[in-house]
């Protein structure tokens, strides 16, 4: 996908989209060269989000997944 942004932006008729476009898709190649080297709280919604009493808010129930940044992004919409 990435590598067939050149090709596609030029079709979008909205310089603002153009943009967007070629910011989401520098932002994805940068991520894509990322080792999988972080750990994602994979399971973070609101029925996993408390109010805490050191912080504001307290994430509980973690499902931790060693991901790249690039795989888990999309997946976790």
């Amino acid at each position: 996908m990435v590598e067939r942004t050149p090709d596609a932006v030029p079709a979008l008729r909205d310089p603002a989209e153009q943009r967007l476009v070629r910011v989401c898709a520098s932002a994805v190649a940068e991520l894509l060269d990322e080792p999988g080297d972080r750990l994602l709280y994979w399971d973070l919604h609101h029925d996993n989000i408390l109010a805490g009493e050191r912080e504001p808010w307290l994430a509980i129930d973690p499902e931790p997944a060693q991901v790249t940044l690039a795989t888990a992004l999309p997946a976790h919409r």
